[in-house]
């Protein structure tokens, strides 16, 4: 098992920062990760999710929402041929840290007997990656 988390302080109410997290339409405006996602926002509903690693190129790939706690989580689970081979657990978490301050959380949970293989590019591209996207709902935030 691997476990790649990041964390950062968005200047943002905790509504506000999970209607921009959910309006899954804008997100190529903002997201370089994540630059699109489709599908209902509802625990067991399949999405298509293209996603973009720092320096590689963007892969598609179809989730099933795992869970969805309105204003705090929501989680996905992506499986690579078989889960024994490779399973993705992705989630993202707000915290309310005050009115006008929250705590976004972004993590994946890699399990699999492909992790140790790709252990090591995964820490450095997808961590990269997770913390560029903070970086953009920040900043979308704050210019709104």
């Amino acid at each position: 098992m691997l476990e790649i988390k990041t964390e950062k302080v968005i200047e943002a109410t905790l509504e506000d920062t999970w209607k921009v997290l959910v309006n899954f339409s804008d997100y190529n405006d903002w997201n370089s990760l994540i630059p699109n996602i489709s599908g209902k926002l509802a625990e067991g509903e399949k999405l298509i999710v293209q996603i973009k690693p720092p320096g590689q190129k963007a892969a598609q790939f179809k989730p099933h929402l795992t869970k969805v706690n309105e204003l705090c989580e929501f989680r996905w689970v992506g499986v690579f041929i078989m889960p024994i081979l490779f399973r993705g657990e992705h989630y993202f978490q707000l915290t309310k840290i005050s009115d006008e301050k929250t705590l976004f959380t972004q993590g994946e949970i890699f399990t699999g007997l492909l992790v140790p293989i790709v252990a090591k590019k995964l820490r450095e591209n997808v961590k990269q990656g997770f913390e560029n996207m903070n970086d953009d709902l920040a900043k979308k935030l704050l210019s709104m």
